[in-house]
């Protein structure tokens, strides 16, 4: 009977750690891409997990319009509780041309609450682009 009890225990604790080792791992996401007007959008999560600063690879390509906006500035991180995420460091290609590519970082850590991450860019291209992930 000991024996029994025993093991119940030691396969509840076991089973807890690998529960808050999987919430807490980093993780890979899948690279996003949209394409909108003439303008095609690619979004990689670099780190995205709670208690980290979240890091963005960001590639913007098109043939037609000029690439001039200011991309810390258009973007918004938000989870699904609303919480928004500070500002953003744009570390890339300045504005202008037909390619750019780059690192979007945001200032504040994401919360160990957070389950859903979006990340909005607004007025790019006219218009609006939200990419989400499940965390």
């Amino acid at each position: 009977m000991k024996k029994i009890i025993l093991l119940v225990i030691v396969v509840s604790i076991l089973g807890f750690t690998l529960s808050i080792k999987c919430k807490y791992s980093p993780l890979v996401y899948k690279t996003q891409q949209q394409e909108g007007g003439t303008v095609t959008l690619e979004i990689t999560p670099q780190v995205l997990s709670p208690g980290k600063q979240p890091i963005f690879s960001i590639v913007f390509d098109t043939h037609s319009v000029d690439l001039d906006f200011d991309i810390a500035a258009a973007a918004l991180l938000t989870d699904a509780n609303s919480a928004s995420y500070g500002a953003a460091i744009w570390n890339g290609n300045p504005p202008g041309g037909h390619h750019r590519k780059g690192i979007l970082t945001f200032t504040k850590i994401l919360k160990d609450t957070a389950d859903v991450a979006t990340l909005t860019l607004s007025d790019i291209a006219e218009r609006d682009w939200k990419f989400r992930w499940t965390l």
